[in-house]
Order: C-alpha cells, then sequence, then structure tokens
C-alpha cells in the first residue's frame, strides 16, 4: 500500500501540473491560490463540522456495531441504540480479562488495552466509548476535511474567476517559459491537494483498525515520496 501511496501522490502532481500546460500562469496562480485557501479552511472547519457528523451520524453507528458484538459475546440481547446495549453487559470484567475476542474487537476500532481499561472503573458506557470514540472522532474529522476542502476549492475558485479574472486584461500569448511557469504553478497546487490527503491520513491512521490489509497507523512512514513530502506539510504541526 505504500508503494501505490506514493505513485498515486506522484501521479496527482504530474496530473495537475500537465492539466495546466495550455492555462495562463495567472489561471495557474489563482488556481494554486484557491487550494491553498482550501486547505487551510477545511482543516480547521473540519473541527467543528467534525465533531457534528461524530456526534449525530459516526458515533451511533460504530456504537450500534460495537454494543451488538459486545452482546454476542455474552449471548446478550440487542436493544435500541448501542449504550442501551452495553449498560447491564460486563465490560469492565471484559476489559480487565482482555480476552481475545474483546481485544480484536478493540482492534478494530484502534483501542488500545490502557484506554479502554483506564474506562472500565466508570461503567459499560465509558468502555464503549473508550473503544469506539477516536475512531468515530477521527474518521468523522478526516471525511469532513476531504469533502470540505472540495467544495471550498470549488467555491474559491469559481468567486475569484467570476469576481478577479474575468475583470483582468486577456492574458498574454502562450509561450513555453509561460508553458513551465503554469505547470510548475499547477504542480504546486497538485502538492496542496497532495497535503491535504496525507493530513486526512495522519488524523484517521492512528485509529485505523489494527488488522486493515490497506491502512496501518505508520502507512505515511513506510512510503518514501510522501513521507518527505510530509515534512513540508505546514498542517502536520498542528495535529
Amino acid at each position: 500500500m505504500s508503494l501505490i501511496l506514493d505513485l498515486l501522490a506522484l501521479v496527482l502532481i504530474i496530473g495537475v501540473a500537465l492539466s495546466r500546460l495550455n492555462r495562463s500562469v495567472l489561471s495557474s496562480a489563482f488556481t494554486l491560490l484557491s487550494a491553498a485557501l482550501a486547505l487551510t479552511g477545511a482543516f480547521f472547519l473540519s473541527l467543528p463540522a467534525g465533531s457534528a457528523l461524530s456526534t449525530y451520524v459516526v458515533a451511533p453507528l460504530a456504537e450500534n456495531a460495537a454494543a451488538g458484538e459486545l452482546a454476542d459475546m455474552v449471548s446478550a440481547p440487542h436493544k435500541g441504540s448501542g449504550r442501551e446495549t452495553v449498560k447491564d453487559l460486563p465490560l469492565g470484567d471484559m476489559a480487565q480479562a482482555w480476552a481475545a475476542p474483546f481485544e480484536r474487537l478493540c482492534g478494530q476500532y484502534g483501542a488500545s488495552q490502557a484506554e479502554v481499561a483506564a474506562a472500565a472503573p466508570q461503567g459499560p458506557e465509558a468502555v464503549l466509548t473508550a473503544i469506539t470514540g477516536g475512531f468515530s472522532a477521527a474518521m468523522s474529522r478526516s471525511v469532513s476535511m476531504a469533502v470540505l476542502f472540495v467544495v471550498l476549492l470549488l467555491v474559491i475558485r469559481m468567486l475569484l474567476r467570476r469576481l478577479v479574472e474575468q475583470n483582468l486584461p486577456p492574458p498574454p500569448p502562450l509561450t513555453a517559459p509561460r508553458r513551465l511557469a503554469s505547470a510548475l504553478l499547477g504542480g504546486a497546487a497538485g502538492l496542496v491537494v497532495l497535503f491535504m490527503v496525507i493530513t486526512a491520513l495522519s488524523v484517521f491512521l492512528p485509529r485505523s483498525p489494527s488488522d486493515s490489509l490497506l491502512f496501518s497507523a505508520d502507512l505515511i512512514e513506510k512510503t518514501d515520496l510522501c513521507r518527505m513530502l510530509n515534512l513540508a506539510n505546514p498542517f502536520r504541526l498542528l495535529l
């Protein structure tokens, strides 16, 4: 998967650069600006948006799924919600025993033994939150960041085109140096898109399922290109 991620990153940067060859330098500069503004907005707006998505959508779904499996381990009935299902389950004892099925379930949500055991004295609902809470928050913020980036990129680029670019004098004819400059700006815009992908992955990967064949907590560190580019990612330090 690490090799595939590096190849996709390379294709992304080169593809965006080539797509700007026949565009003016100014248009490519506006595209780069739009991408940078979209990433900045998506990064910060993904905090409240991800929290809302987790609270109302992802967390209930994850809790219901995990609670159903926990109930099956002790042959208990499934109830209306995940929290109702685990209310009378001996999750504290299950967390302390750390049997293989319980450990496997926690691994599916990226939860560690330490954080689950620490929640055990607080009751079954706290244990359920310790199992699924981190996964729900990470998944919700990653998805929110990606969706917000696409929406903001489209909106900002449209506004710049209509309010600024269309009111400027026609661009000069494309020459080889201008095409090269436009392609380089396009490559930079592709790099910004890649930063978004890496940042979203950096949020999600620590909570990815431990038995996942596609994702692992150290996926980015196993790559070559993405790992080096991530060192220049300004949002890496804000996570």
